[in-house]
């Protein structure tokens, strides 16, 4: 990537494979008016395990976005030089950093990959909250004692999102945008009472994705909202006007006239 180009944080292979999150992120870019960012290793992860019957999945479908020009992600790509320095870092990586990835194997783990790609590119990466596969407080201490960075390079999405979104007028924003990623078809109607109901089953998802306080601060928002109706519009709106909700309709277009083609229908 050119270096004065602004771009925001990368996010893990978790995060982007599912939806529930996806959207949520997408959303979030979308109001920072940047693409969602793509580091290499997660593009081969979302994009690999095609079907061999030349089946429609999700593998399928990521690789129509990347081939998408109105798709709303940034690809990154490194250099052979950047690649180098990438995996000069996975060498000094400690297993600390990935505990369950023998120390002869983070060379080559994806987890390992990512977080180098990351810190060659200069930038943040998103990931879940589940420490087994990667210990972000062990990969922030790593990076600052070797490599002298001060700020953390891994952060949780959930802590992310209580960052981005503070408090005050922000706050609101997040619940708007949440309701946004669970909005009916731009021409359904939908009620106060519907979109509760909607608003609690993607808060389930999203404590089923370690985002704790993201779901917990959603459920404060709403009841604390002076005008919930006022709020269901402002999502509305949101959902039609955002290019990353907008994308995501059409790969659920996707989906369902392969679906369709295929007798039966199921996506990610």
């Amino acid at each position: 990537m050119p270096a004065d180009e602004r771009v925001g944080p990368a996010f893990d292979t978790n995060t982007l494979i599912r939806p529930t999150q996806r959207k949520l992120v997408g959303v979030w870019m979308d109001d920072a008016k940047l693409p969602t960012l793509v580091l290499p290793q997660v593009r081969h992860e979302l994009t690999r395990g095609l079907r061999a019957d030349g089946g429609f999945n999700s593998a399928a479908a990521w690789l129509m976005a990347q081939d998408s020009p109105d798709a709303p992600f940034k690809w990154a790509s490194l250099d052979r030089e950047q690649e180098q320095r990438a995996m000069e870092m996975r060498r000094m990586f400690t297993q600390s950093c990935f505990p369950k990835t023998p120390v002869d194997r983070i060379e080559t783990d994806g987890d390992a990959v990512a977080v180098s790609e990351a810190l060659v590119l200069g930038v943040d990466f998103m990931v879940t909250g589940d420490f087994n596969t990667i210990d972000h407080h062990e990969v922030n201490h790593f990076v600052g004692q070797m490599l002298g960075r001060n700020a953390g390079l891994l952060v949780t999405l959930d802590d992310a999102l209580m960052r981005a979104y503070a408090g005050g007028e922000l706050a609101d924003q997040l619940l708007v945008n949440a309701l946004a990623t669970v909005a009916p078809e731009p021409d359904a109607r939908w009620s106060v009472d519907a979109a509760f109901e909607d608003l609690s089953a993607l808060e389930k998802a999203l404590q089923g994705s370690h985002l704790y306080d993201t779901a917990a601060r959603l459920t404060i928002r709403w009841e604390h909202s002076r005008d919930l109706e006022h709020v269901v519009e402002r999502a509305r709106l949101t959902a039609a006007d955002s290019p990353a909700l907008r994308f995501e309709r059409r790969r659920t277009g996707w989906h369902r006239a392969a679906a369709e083609r295929a007798g039966n229908w199921q996506t990610r």
